[in-house]
């Protein structure tokens, strides 16, 4: 199934299997130790769903229960993911068939001999996957489907090393993209806080360049939100390190996963620079500012040209580029228009026809009504304030944004806005 023996039928393989678990059930686990029978339980159980699947879907079952009931109480951390529910379903619904090098960097396979191995790497790209697809939505409210901070943490489990003989090595890489999931996904719910004492493991050296391209794109944001800091001049440096790796990264062909993981660190630099212009008085932007915003803005345009689902968060940044150079402000409040899909009512008796569907929220459109109240705030008057903030206040409690709602809360509550 690994491909080390290209003639060897996958009959041969599943007699081989079997051979090995009737000889290790002479032997016993008094004999053999309990990892190895487990192993070989779990091993025709792989050989048993390749072949015969759909005939004989109860053998797997059964051996799979022979492989837990030998280790009693005390399952291995590598090994406790085959047994638990996401990680069996995995199993037994062959997610992981047919078993192929792939070619998604955020995992590595600790024993090339392994057919075991081989499966838990795939698991762990498809636990991965799916966080990566929650981060690309997460401005979308939930579908119901499982928590992806939860997946983050079955990944976290099914890649550690087991601490015995015979168990498979840590999976460095898949750590780390685990803990940075969680910090940007803990950012796009406008989480600082946590995300802030979210800890990352140590960046392996050899991994790919998304990686290190993504670890400045972090560190920048991380370091501008916790004041590391010394002067914005540290801030623009570090934006501008972490912009050069993430155009080389998108100047090569990527997969989806990688494509939504270089916006992500692009959305992080963006709105780097756009907090650094508002803490500097919002005044006129310095020369390295406005053109590395110009430049982000660029890859970001570039990300949303294959990407339909991007265009709101272009016309959102696009209308900040407009407000940090000082643009129009009329036609500033245009492009802002663009985002909203929905728009705000100044009259109360007006009544939506029957039959209306009410348009799924976005956090883009929360993001474009806070950025017209506070930069474009004298073509409103108070009502309009006020009701502008109230909409934004709506979309972010829909979304369970709890943090973004409670700083639009006291946007609402300050005196310079509602006189």
């Amino acid at each position: 199934m690994l491909g080390h023996v290209p003639r060897w039928g996958r009959w041969q393989g599943l007699s081989h299997a079997l051979s090995a678990l009737n000889w290790a059930q002479v032997a016993g686990p008094a004999q053999l130790g309990p990892r190895v029978m487990s192993r070989a339980c779990l091993g025709a159980t792989l050989r048993l769903l390749d072949c015969c699947h759909v005939r004989l879907h109860f053998a797997p079952r059964l051996l799979l229960f022979q492989a837990r009931r030998v280790w009693g109480p005390a399952v291995p951390s590598d090994l406790q993911w085959v047994f638990e529910g996401t990680g069996r379903s995995f199993l037994l619904g062959r997610g992981w068939a047919p078993l192929q090098d792939s070619p998604c960097v955020l995992t590595s396979r600790g024993d090339p001999c392994s057919l075991l191995a081989a499966v838990a790497q795939r698991y762990r790209e498809h636990l991965l996957e799916r966080a990566v697809a929650a981060l690309a939505t997460a401005s979308r409210p939930s579908r119901g489907d499982m928590d992806p901070l939860r997946l983050l943490d079955l990944v976290e489990g099914c890649s550690q090393e087991g601490g015995a003989l015979g168990a498979g090595p840590m999976d460095e890489g898949a750590l780390w993209w685990a803990g940075l999931l969680r910090v940007a996904l803990l950012w796009a719910r406008g989480d600082e806080a946590p995300a802030e004492g979210a800890r990352l493991r140590w960046l392996p050296p050899d991994t790919d360049p998304l990686a290190h391209a993504m670890a400045l794109a972090l560190a920048a944001r991380r370091d501008f939100l916790t004041g590391q800091h010394a002067s914005p001049r540290e801030t623009l440096a570090a934006c501008e390190r972490a912009s050069s790796r993430l155009w080389e990264c998108a100047g090569r062909g990527t997969s989806p996963s990688s494509q939504v993981l270089v916006q992500s660190g692009c959305e992080w630099l963006l709105q780097t620079r756009a907090q650094l212009w508002e803490r500097g008085a919002r005044g006129p932007p310095g020369a390295a500012l406005a053109e590395g915003f110009r430049r982000d803005l660029t890859l970001l345009r570039r990300l949303a040209q294959d990407a339909p689902h991007l265009q709101l968060k272009l016309q959102l940044y696009e209308a900040t580029m407009r407000v940090v150079c000082g643009a129009n402000p009329v036609r500033t409040q245009l492009a802002l228009d663009r985002c909203l899909r929905r728009r705000l009512s100044h009259y109360p008796s007006v009544v939506c026809a029957k039959g209306s569907v009410e348009p799924e929220p976005q956090r883009e459109e929360a993001e474009a009504l806070l950025l017209s109240v506070k930069h474009l705030g004298p073509l409103w008057g108070r009502d309009q304030r006020e009701a502008l903030l109230a909409q934004a206040a709506a979309i972010l409690g829909a979304l369970g944004h709890t943090q973004a709602l409670a700083h639009c809360h006291r946007l609402m509550a300050a005196p310079t806005l509602a006189a």
